[in-house]
């Protein structure tokens, strides 16, 4: 966690792919290897019972990172724990 004279970034995260029953809740930050964040995003089911239609789940999150940060590993994992999705991309200087 960053202290008040660490600068930090706030990567946005977006467009995760899902299911039309699920929702993808708050990012779990893990840890910092080398300028890469690791970063979970638990999916949680929102129905009993779902024909599953594929979609991009619209979520925008905004994470405090250090400014040594300068790209997001990603893993989405589902309720049972398993591993659902994974990827990387570059952090936004903007």
């Amino acid at each position: 966690m960053p202290n008040a004279s660490t600068p930090t970034r706030s990567p946005s995260i977006s467009n995760i792919p899902g299911g039309a029953c699920e929702e993808v809740g708050p990012a779990v930050l893990g840890e910092e290897t080398d300028g890469t964040l690791a970063v979970n995003f638990p999916i949680t089911s929102t129905a009993e019972i779902c024909t599953q239609q594929a979609l991009e789940i619209d979520v925008e999150q905004t994470i405090e990172a250090p400014a040594t940060v300068t790209r997001v590993d990603v893993t989405l994992t589902g309720a049972d724990g398993n591993v659902v999705g994974t990827g990387t991309t570059d952090v936004d200087n903007d």
